[in-house]
């Protein structure tokens, strides 16, 4: 198996969902730094728009059978106990949201800490190839949840979105009077 990146996502973007705050400096998740994205979100469990990490600059070889999609994403709270993930959602080739939603429990910390989703076409809910991934509105979504029951806004803080792609290179050819298909892990005939 071959092992691509982590690269970071080249362009990030606020996209307007109808969550009522949008992420403020979205590009700074570009750049693996101390600068973040925030979304000053209001109280009685509203969201945030959708954040857009998109534009890895992969080129994964298009004989290739990708076996891991992950992405890792660097967040934190304004307050400890009251910002949770509401969709973590794959970005298809059209840059629109795609397969299963990986949002989790648990609320984000009041200091960094770097999440990571990863697994196969099955666990994002979309078939992964290499025109997916190499395409520049592949990416990932991140949309936030402020709990809290008062009127109490709350920042969420995006700082960094990068990529890893898993895959295995598939070889066609020809070996004596069969079709051989092989990987870096095996071969097979397939015409006889």
């Amino acid at each position: 198996m071959t092992t691509a990146g982590p690269n970071a996502c080249g362009t990030g973007s606020n996209y307007n969902d109808g969550g009522s705050t949008a992420w403020g400096l979205p590009t700074r998740i570009q750049t693996d730094d101390t600068l973040f994205s925030g979304a000053n979100i209001p109280g009685q469990s509203s969201t945030s728009q959708m954040l857009k990490a998109k534009n890895f600059g992969f080129s994964i070889p298009s004989n290739s059978v990708i076996t891991d999609v992950s992405f890792d994403y660097k967040r934190k709270s304004g307050t400890a106990g009251f910002i949770l993930e509401n969709k973590i959602e794959m970005l298809d080739a059209s840059g629109n949201e795609s397969g299963t939603n990986k949002n989790a429990a648990g609320a984000w910390a009041a200091t960094e800490e770097t999440i990571t989703k990863h697994g196969d076409s099955t666990y994002w809910g979309l078939t992964l190839t290499p025109e997916l991934v190499n395409n520049a509105d592949f990416g990932l979504e991140i949309k936030a949840l402020n709990q809290n029951s008062g009127i109490t806004a709350i920042y969420a803080y995006v700082q960094f979105v990068s990529c890893t792609v898993t895959y295995t290179l598939v070889y066609l050819g020809l070996v004596g009077d069969g079709l051989v298909q092989t990987d870096e892990m095996s071969s097979s005939i397939l015409i006889g």
